[in-house]
């Protein structure tokens, strides 16, 4: 292994640190073997382990949406643009607990733009405990993209930034390794938002949309490129994406409250795992994708962006030294960024 990839390890197992100390004093959950089981038999008995594409269905209508708030600067403009998330639990038994969270009925989106008719325009999808508009106009660079001639735009997805009545504890819902059943149902409200989205920012006039993910945000965009409603979208660009939630902090490192034989482990992974993009067919061209990951990454390991890279038949990729948070490439990973928005035909 390389030096660089070995020090970006080191950054990242710090970081991952404290959620595996914090893990022993979570309390665990208050749920039977018998109904725990019951909660992940319907992912399979659905067919949805088996047909990873079937649990995402495009909306029926788009939302109707408002334009919430409106922050001027010297050079642009910052629209919070609202709708009511029209996403239906699809588990039953998991949709008293989900649907509780009030806070997170309410999508936003965060648009950037400025004066004149809308231009192309590349929505962001930010990581895991993220969605801070702020943090996101330095970390996707808005800035130089406006000056590029395009428009941004930031999803905050599920459970995060202003869709969490709880602060940064609150997107610990999205992915909890103790609960298979209510991650899927976030990944399920995750992608039915981000179709929705998409759909007001046409309405809105956009005549081209791209879309850029990162970590958490990349996982999703990899989901959006394997599905039927990516026809739509001229890019996916994937940055040091989440391809699988297996490791470094999956099922097997959180204690369930009985013992867990190995059939129900087999049904316990097999619904944790049904909707990477790694159990999805490929629905994007993959001339229309970008892949850009650091091969010393440990929270979204770099074993499983390969294997997604060679599943899709090797699109564009860039793999760089470093890990997810350290990272000895930074000039690399722009220069790729820029030169696939000009083949993609968004800058010159």
């Amino acid at each position: 292994m390389k030096i660089k990839d070995i020090a970006g390890g080191i950054v990242d197992e710090a970081f991952l640190a404290l959620p595996r100390i914090l893990k022993n004093f979570v309390p665990k959950r208050k749920i039977s073997a018998s109904d725990f089981e019951q909660e992940l038999d319907f992912y399979l008995e659905q067919g949805f382990v088996d047909r990873p594409s079937s649990f995402f269905l495009s909306p029926d209508k788009t939302p109707d949406w408002i334009v919430a708030q409106v922050s001027d600067t010297k050079h642009s403009q910052r629209r919070q643009i609202r709708f009511q998330s029209s996403y239906i639990v699809k588990n039953p038994k998991v949709a008293p607990r989900y649907e509780s969270h009030i806070a997170n009925r309410t999508a936003c989106i965060y648009l950037w733009s400025k004066a004149g008719p809308p231009r192309p325009l590349v929505l962001c999808l930010h990581g895991f405990m993220l969605g801070d508009p702020d943090q996101a106009l330095a970390m996707f660079r808005v800035k130089k993209l406006l000056d590029a001639g395009l428009d941004a735009a930031l999803l905050i997805a599920p459970f995060h930034g202003n869709r969490s009545s709880s602060g940064k504890a609150g997107s610990r819902k999205a992915i909890s390794p103790d609960d298979p059943a209510m991650t899927a149902e976030f990944v399920g409200q995750a992608q039915h938002d981000l179709a929705c989205a998409l759909e007001i920012l046409r309405q809105m006039g956009a005549p081209g949309i791209g879309v850029i993910g990162a970590s958490l945000g990349g996982y999703l965009a990899g989901q959006l490129a394997s599905l039927e409603y990516s026809k739509g979208v001229d890019f996916c660009a994937l940055m040091v994406p989440g391809v699988s939630f297996e490791k470094p902090i999956g099922p097997d490192s959180f204690a369930l409250p009985f013992s867990v034989n190995d059939r129900l482990k087999k049904k316990i992974h097999s619904v944790w795992n049904f909707h990477s993009p790694l159990n999805m067919e490929l629905s994007m061209p993959k001339e229309k994708l970008l892949v850009v990951a650091s091969t010393g990454d440990r929270l979204c390991p770099f074993v499983y962006t390969r294997k997604l890279c060679e599943k899709w038949g090797w699109p564009e990729h860039h793999f760089l030294d470093g890990g997810h948070w350290l990272m000895f490439s930074r000039a690399k990973r722009g220069k790729a960024w820029y030169n696939f928005l000009q083949r993609q035909g968004f800058i010159s």
